[in-house]
């Protein structure tokens, strides 16, 4: 941290070059340009060639490439012009499926096609992906003056948060198969950070919860291990994008292991406790303001 002109901010330097970014831009968007400068920025060119010889690995099956006549029809229908960052994409591969069991979906054209008479989707929005039969989807915002200005939206299982992840469609596809949906960097995790920054908050942990338990007189306990980072009481997590706050850390013992225990902050609420106790063997983010 340092002054500038009498300006409070931060000096980040990257790859030999040094970004001063006031504080009055607010931290938020400190924050965001920081992540921005530091992501690797990965071309469409890049992740093409990337999935040439990896496809497998990254557990997906490619489509033989989509032509232009047909690029053009989903346009016309839609009204809209494709990116051409999107169009060089599905020439290459009209979408493509995954291969395990997270039944993920980049669409093909034709599934476009489809969803448009049958949901009639706002023209302006095109979804181009989805999970486990549409119990989620992400979905393309095209400004119609201008077909290279575009984000994509994801509302995580349509939480009632839609959120612009991202105007880049390489970046998209590079979380993707980083981390898929679940995994570090991946989709969701991705959401989870860009949902806690809109707070103003910070990721300072993970944790893979183990267990979950009531303690009589006290708050409700999960127990497991901090995979990365550091847990203070005070710290947030997010459980059906709700916000819970951790109101202490203890440590346990068994005879098998040692599990740290976080305490959380009371709560009344049957299907929050039902999702929690879900989420055993699951990891989950942890942010502080």
């Amino acid at each position: 941290m340092g002054v500038e002109n009498g300006c409070v901010g931060v000096l980040f330097k990257h790859k030999g070059h040094e970004y001063y970014l006031r504080k009055e831009l607010g931290w938020v968007t400190i924050l965001l340009i920081c992540f921005t400068i530091s992501l690797k920025m990965t071309t469409i060119t890049e992740i093409i060639n990337h999935l040439k010889d990896n496809a497998d690995k990254v557990g997906i099956k490619l489509h033989e490439g989509a032509s232009p006549e047909k690029i053009k029809y989903v346009e016309d229908t839609y009204k809209i012009t494709l990116p051409d960052d999107f169009k060089e994409f599905y020439g290459f591969s009209d979408g493509f499926e995954s291969i395990d069991n997270l039944i993920f979906n980049l669409l093909t054209l034709d599934e476009m096609l489809y969803n448009e008479h049958q949901y009639k989707y706002n023209n302006q929005n095109l979804a181009i992906a989805e999970y486990l039969i549409y119990s989620d989807e992400w979905v393309l915002l095209i400004d119609k003056t201008n077909s290279g200005s575009y984000q994509l939206l994801n509302g995580n299982h349509n939480s009632g948060y839609l959120l612009t992840l991202t105007t880049s469609f390489a970046e998209f596809l590079m979380r993707f198969i980083k981390g898929g949906l679940f995994d570090s960097g991946g989709l969701y995790d991705w959401y989870d950070d860009i949902f806690a920054a809109n707070l103003g908050l910070l990721r300072c942990g993970k944790f893979t919860i183990k267990q979950d338990f009531k303690i009589t007189g006290r708050s409700f306990v999960i127990a497991g291990e901090i995979d990365e980072g550091e847990i203070t009481p005070g710290d947030v997590t997010f459980i059906n994008d709700r916000q819970i706050r951790i109101t202490g850390v203890e440590f346990g013992h068994a005879p098998k292991h040692d599990w740290v225990c976080l305490l959380l902050e009371t709560f009344k609420d049957i299907e929050l406790e039902t999702k929690i106790t879900s989420l055993a063997g699951a990891t989950i983010n942890i942010y502080r303001s």
